[in-house]
């Protein structure tokens, strides 16, 4: 008699239970992924695009290596010579790859997400200094640029610490 009023009373499936409907509505919200603020967005897209420029130059050492291009800038005597631009483009591949899926990460509030790119933005400011010595003036200045903009934008803005807080 009591399952009878309940079910009257309920107006729900006879096999759902109360708490079954409460964990589908809190997975619902605990499976969204939180929205980032502009500025995390920005970040991860300038992250994106550096690591893009870093990847075409890895594909541009590989073809440069497969046609057999001379570098008159490395002086050796072993026969691995020719193969050096294959294992830098692959590093790159690498340490890149991973920073454009840190990006993705970081905009749906992972934690290993920000680290990586932080990282290589500072790699990147440091390289930017080389560049400028080595005679590469504007492009060093749009690498310590972009690395500063970065930076900036994942810690210096208000509303970008606020949001790793509420989603770290």
């Amino acid at each position: 008699m009591w399952g009878r009023g309940w079910m009257l009373v309920n107006h729900r499936a006879p096999n759902q239970s109360m708490m079954w409907r409460v964990s589908q509505k809190n997975k619902k919200q605990v499976t969204k992924e939180p929205t980032p603020p502009p500025s995390i967005l920005y970040a991860a897209i300038l992250a994106s695009l550096q690591s893009l420029v870093a990847i075409v130059f890895g594909a541009f050492l590989m073809v440069r290596d497969f046609t057999g291009a001379e570098n008159d800038s490395m002086v050796t005597s072993t026969s691995t010579a020719s193969h050096v631009g294959t294992g830098t483009a692959i590093f790159i591949f690498i340490i890149f790859g991973f920073v454009i899926a840190s990006s993705w990460a970081m905009t749906r509030g992972k934690r290993w997400g920000r680290g990586a790119i932080v990282l290589v933005e500072f790699i990147l400011g440091a390289s930017s200094f080389q560049m400028m010595t080595g005679g590469s003036i504007l492009l060093g200045i749009v690498t310590l640029v972009s690395a500063i903009l970065t930076v900036f934008l994942i810690f210096g803005v208000k509303s970008s610490g606020e949001w790793f807080a509420l989603n770290y």
